[in-house]
Formats: structure tokens, sequence, C-alpha cells
């Protein structure tokens, strides 16, 4: 098997013509990675800027590049589901180059995501059905495992480009908060073709190019004896960041604590937006809460943190699902040990413990209602107190003490 060793490695050098994401003017800038992180649904660089050519934008000194290679995932590699090998590819490379003219242009996808004109152009150059290119393809006479091997790739292809689309709207939809609960977005990027590169780069590769925060990830932190994981402050904050996004109009799609990141400096971020799904136009106010509410992404972030030993859980309100049924939150309530329930929370007064009524679709059910009602005042001083923790929390960071 004739597989590829990526070209993405510690030293590698790369010129980028790197979009800005607000008034789409570019600039060339020539980066050194000076650490590559394990592959998953793309390839994540920490990169040393060496200088920006031919046009100019205020670049950090470090940054961190993410780029969307079919070939380089992480259920493509030697032990993944799919692996990608050179001799594949090149059997399909011969197809790929007749039908390229009526694929996306990778310039036309980077220098235009931003442009909500052209936003329906670009959804549907995303998008691949290989039936569009049946009949094309078998006028070739091509060999039929080099035509499936295309397929696969075209498939991988849509896929990262999906991916790669999916990040940049996030980051312009929350603008307001990069810096503050997300990195900082520099702009889309394509490696310059007019200079000389390292074998194995792929000219069409796409990526986005990143604010590089110092600091680790909440999965990490549990693989060391850092404060962070006795903090109460530092749950509550992911989990307000997860609330804060919302108000963007963006649902994050994929909680998990590798994603959830703490800075040196004591701020947390939310990172790796490629699974978000968006607000639809014209929605209102009240339709997209009851989504939020669905989805339910802060009550998982609380789960998954307090499951983890990240966290004590502060108490919810009443939540319920659709269907007005609140038995995950009588659940959540009764799990807790009987201390910290009798500390928040007192058993509800309600005549009946569920209603039955009819779903949506007309079906008969029955829904529970909550069998606890939170003590307000107890809510409100445990939030005023989380404050002051986070205050003490990030004053603690700057003066490097790890109480």
């Amino acid at each position: 098997m004739a597989v590829s060793r990526s070209p993405y490695t510690t030293g590698a050098e790369f010129v980028l013509i790197l979009t800005d994401p607000v008034d789409n003017s570019t600039c060339h800038v020539r980066v050194k990675v000076v650490q590559a992180y394990p592959f998953t649904k793309s390839q994540a660089l920490k990169v040393d800027i060496l200088g920006v050519t031919h046009g100019y934008k205020s670049l950090p000194q470090t940054a961190f590049l993410k780029l969307y290679d079919r070939r380089y995932l992480d259920d493509r590699a030697a032990d993944g589901d799919n692996p990608w090998d050179q001799g594949k590819e090149a059997k399909a490379d011969e197809i790929h180059r007749r039908i390229q003219s009526r694929l996306p242009d990778a310039e036309f996808l980077a220098q235009n995501i931003g442009a909500p004109e052209r936003e329906q152009e670009m959804l549907e150059s995303i998008y691949f059905d290989e039936d569009d290119y049946k009949d094309e393809v078998e006028s070739f006479g091509a060999d039929p495992d080099a035509v499936n091997q295309w397929i696969i790739e075209m498939r991988y292809r849509s896929k990262t480009l999906g991916w790669f689309y999916t990040e940049c709207q996030a980051y312009r939809r929350m603008q307001s908060l990069q810096g503050i609960s997300i990195p900082r977005f520099y702009g889309t990027t394509l490696f310059d073709a007019t200079c000389e590169m390292a074998a194995g780069i792929e000219p069409e590769v796409l990526g986005i190019l990143l604010e590089f925060i110092d600091g680790m990830t909440l999965e990490d932190v549990l693989d060391t004896d850092s404060c962070l994981a006795r903090h109460p402050y530092v749950g509550q904050a992911a989990v307000d960041c997860f609330d804060t996004i919302t108000r963007c109009g963006v649902l994050h799609g994929d909680v998990r604590l590798a994603n959830i990141m703490v800075s040196d400096s004591g701020r947390i971020y939310l990172i790796d937006f490629a699974f978000a799904t968006f607000r639809p136009p014209h929605v209102t106010d009240t339709v997209w809460d009851q989504q939020v509410s669905e989805q339910q992404e802060s009550m998982e972030a609380k789960d998954l943190l307090h499951n983890k030993g990240l966290r004590d859980r502060t108490p919810p309100e009443p939540y319920s699902d659709r269907n007005g049924n609140y038995w995950r939150y009588n659940d959540f309530v009764e799990e807790e040990k009987e201390e910290w329930r009798v500390k928040y929370y007192e058993p509800s007064d309600f005549d009946e413990a569920l209603i039955r009524h009819k779903d949506p679709s007309g079906k008969k059910c029955v829904s529970w209602l909550p069998k606890w009602l939170p003590k307000y005042k107890v809510l409100v001083e445990r939030k005023i107190y989380l404050n002051q923790l986070g205050v003490r929390y990030k004053q603690e960071f700057q003066h490097g003490l790890t109480t």
C-alpha cells in the first residue's frame, strides 16, 4: 500500500493566501509549523507567522491553522475505517482531472465564504451527487476500481468542504464573541500555488487561521493535577459559553471536553464548530428559544462536566422537552445527594404528578410535572458566589497561583 506521509509536520513551511473575513481582501502569509496535533476531522497546526507579503494584515506572532484535507482525516489513517493511500489516489486522478472543470473552485469557496448573495451557489458547489457525473464518467471507459475510488474521494471532499463552510459561518455569526468566548478568526486560507511547495501539498486544500489559545482542553485537565479540576468557576463558565453562543444564533453540535479550552489567563473558550447548526432566517425569538431548549446543549455540558468531576452541579430551573415533560429534570434533581437537593429545592405541591394530553401528531401521551421547585433566593446567592469565584480564579491565574 503506497501510503503517503502527511506534509503537515513540525518544521514545514507554507505560503498561504489569507482572505479577510470582513472585506474579502487578501494577503500572502508565510508560516512555519511548530506543533502538529492529532488529526481528527481536520489537520490542526500551531504555526509561527514568518512574514506577510503582497498585502498587509496585522497578525500575531503565533496562530492556529486548521486545514481540511480529505486525505488525512482520523478515519483515513492506516488503522482507520477507510484509509487513504497514494496508489488509490493515482487510479482516480485521471477521472478527477477530466471532471475538475465542473467542480467547485477552491479559490471561489475561500474568497466568497462571507458573501450572502453567493451562499446558495456555495452550498450547491459543496454538495456532491455521483449521479450528476455518471454518464460522463462512463464515457471515459475508465477502470471500475478507479471510478469507485474517485467516488470515495469526492464524498470525502464534499464532507471536508462542508465542515470548512460550517466553521467559517459559525465564526462569522459569532464575530462579537471572538477573543471572548471563542478564538479570533483571521480568515480563510489557500496554499499559494505560485510558490515552491513541499511534496504532498494540494493547492485546493482549504483552511482557516485562528487565534492560538495558550492553555489546555478540559479533556487534558483530567490527566493533570491542575487546580482547574477543583474550581467551580471553570465548569460554570463553560456552561455559560454554550448559552452565550445561542444568542448569536449558533448551536455547537459537538459537546465534548476536548472542545472546551481554558487559557493560561483563566478565560474559557469553545472551539471546533464544524458540526454547528444555525438559526434559520426569519425564525422568531420564541421558536429559536424552543429549538435551543430542545437541543439542551448547556444541560448536556453540565452533565458531562459533572460526570467527569470537573464541576459541582449548579442547580437548574425546571426544564422540559417539547411535549412539556419534566422527567429529565426530575431525574436530574433526584440523582443528586439529598444534602444538595434539600439546599436548593423543595417539593412541588401540584395536585397531580402528571398530566394527560396529546402530542403534536395527535397521539395520547402522559407528561410528568416538576416534582421539585427551586429555592430562588438560594439560586441567586449561588450565582453571586460563582461570579465571585470567577474573579478570584482569574486573579490567581494572572499571578501564577494554583491553590
